[in-house]
């Protein structure tokens, strides 16, 4: 059955094709003899550049505009939680020090400081100091050469928001003997049994002021200040002096324009030789501002003074204006490394019986005060040299008017009238150059040198009396394991002119130069107790300070120490 239906299938597919096919198709030969396989023709380039046109594309020419509208953005971040702070033990600072110390030639030292703990509102302290000694000072025909320095002092400082009240209060008492008569060089001896008598200068003074800490508590007004001070001798001297100071701090722009104010009186009585009295009021103008260009820095400024002075004994008023001019221009070669500077600058120094013992203790009573007005043009060069080493180098011309200098009778040995040194005033002018270097190696030693070279010309005397042409300087500080501190000073003082030649060819005139060494040693036992020894005039060098008035020779002194 299978079969018969594949039999009938053939022959209708046959016949279908029978009737589909024409009659006569020819015949065709077809040979095969392998598989096909695809051929590309060479390919020949037409142009060496095809130019590319697209033609179906259509460009549209769009404008549009942007528009700004702030959207509500709602931000919520979450609430941090709260620090806690952990109270940190500070380590306790010493609150006072004790300081005994005895030396040579009945040498006693005494001190003793307190100052308070730490605090945000206040701070207050107070000090005492007694150095002095005895004798020392050989070939005098004076043996009594003692002299004793002696200081009290107390400050207390408030603190306020955005304000600081600082306050602080000294009383000075201070000994000088005019021992400084030697004998003359043909051994004779003068005035052996008119040993003078020594002097007492007695000070007292206070000065308080209120500073706005944050700029703003006192609008403009950045400083206000009250200073006095009272001093006295044993030979009728009786000065006062009352300063009031200000500092106006008034914006101009993108800089601030700062502003001195300052008013000083005081007045000088004298009954030593004769009576009379000198008094000098004084009024200060001083602003500055401070600006930049690129990397130029400039201060400029003036200096305003007006002056009146009145001498009782002239019966004279005068009054006059000092002004100079105050320009200071700096670049830095090497920003935060070397920077040179260049400028002009001057002041009224104001010479009191204060300040000029406060120079030489060994002055006659009863000296001629006259203010010292100075100009100075300079340029100079600052810098770090490594990361433990800066330098400072300096030099101008520097033009003193009255500056104060001290002269002494060459025949001082037949005096006894005026033992000590006069004050005499010049017109001073000089070229300085000024050079110091400080290093400092890992914090435990510490070397600063100094040194300066200077060329005077006076108006009226013959010399500068008493002023080197060089100074040099060295002090350092050395640390060894926190337990031992060793110090040393060097100081050397070139020549210095006393009077003419002329006038006396029996003393030199000029005062040879001199080095003064000091050494001490400290020993750290713990961090309270502490033990040292100081050494002055190490070398034994035997020089005067001034004519006729002598160093002392070597002195030790041997104390102990103690922190609480």
């Amino acid at each position: 059955m299978k079969k018969l239906n594949q039999l009938v299938l053939i022959g209708l597919v046959a016949t279908g094709n029978a009737f589909a096919q024409p009659t006569d198709i020819g015949s065709v030969e077809v040979s095969i003899t392998d598989k096909y396989k695809a051929k590309v023709a060479d390919a020949n380039m037409y142009l060496d550049f095809p130019s590319f046109k697209d033609t179906t594309t259509a460009k549209l020419d769009v404008k549009y505009q942007i528009y700004s509208e702030p959207v509500d953005v709602l931000f919520r971040p979450k609430s941090l939680p709260p620090l806690r702070i952990k109270n940190v033990k500070l380590d306790k600072l010493p609150n006072g020090l004790v300081r005994f110390g005895y030396g040579f030639y009945n040498t006693p030292l005494a001190e003793v400081y307190y100052n308070s703990g730490r605090s945000s509102k206040y701070n207050f302290g107070f000090g005492a100091r007694h150095y002095s000694t005895q004798n020392g000072v050989d070939g005098l025909i004076y043996e009594n050469n003692a002299i004793s320095n002696n200081l009290l002092n107390a400050h207390l400082n408030r603190f306020f928001k955005g304000l600081a009240w600082n306050t602080n209060a000294t009383a000075k008492f201070d000994r000088v003997s005019y021992y400084g008569v030697d004998r003359v060089p043909t051994g004779e001896v003068i005035q052996e049994n008119l040993d003078p008598d020594a002097n007492w200068y007695r000070q007292f003074g206070i000065q308080s002021q209120l500073l706005s800490t944050n700029g703003k508590s006192m609008n403009w007004l950045q400083k206000l200040g009250l200073n006095y001070y009272n001093l006295s001798d044993d030979y009728s001297t009786a000065e006062n002096r009352l300063q009031l100071l200000s500092r106006i701090d008034i914006p101009a722009g993108d800089n601030r324009i700062k502003t001195d104010l300052n008013l000083s009186y005081f007045r000088t009585d004298y009954d030593s030789t004769s009576k009379f009295s000198l008094s000098n009021l004084s009024f200060q103008f001083h602003p500055k501002i401070t600006t930049t260009i690129n990397n130029w820095s400039f201060d400029f400024g003036i200096n305003l003074y007006y002056n009146s002075d009145f001498n009782s004994t002239e019966l004279e008023l005068s009054n006059y204006f000092f002004f100079t001019p105050e320009v200071i221009v700096r670049y830095p070669i090497v920003k935060d490394v070397l920077i040179t500077y260049a400028g002009i600058e001057g002041k009224l120094d104001q010479n009191t019986v204060k300040t000029l013992v406060r120079d030489n203790p060994y002055i006659n009573p009863g000296q001629l005060l006259k203010p010292s007005k100075n100009t100075d043009l300079f340029i100079g060069m600052n810098g770090i040299l490594s990361s433990s080493t800066s330098f400072n180098l300096k030099g101008g011309f520097m033009s003193t008017v009255d500056q104060a200098l001290y002269y002494r009778n060459p025949f001082y040995y037949f005096d006894s009238i005026q033992p000590g040194i006069n004050v005499l005033y010049d017109k001073v002018d000089r070229f300085y150059v000024r050079g110091e270097l400080a290093l400092n190696f890992r914090n435990n030693l510490q070397v600063n040198l100094n040194g300066e070279l200077n060329s005077y010309e006076t108006n009226g005397e013959a010399e500068p009396w008493h002023l080197p042409a060089f100074t040099a300087g060295l002090n350092s500080v050395y640390t060894l394991k926190n337990k031992l501190k060793f110090r040393a000073d060097l100081d050397y003082i070139g020549e210095r002119v006393a009077f003419s030649k002329v006038v006396n060819l029996d003393l030199p005139n000029t005062l040879k130069g001199y080095v003064d060494l000091g050494l001490g040693i400290e020993y750290l036992y713990n961090s309270r107790i502490s033990a040292f020894i100081n050494a002055n005039n190490l070398l034994n060098s035997d020089y005067d300070y001034y004519l006729g008035y002598r160093t002392q020779n070597v002195n030790v002194l041997f104390g102990l120490s103690y922190q609480f």
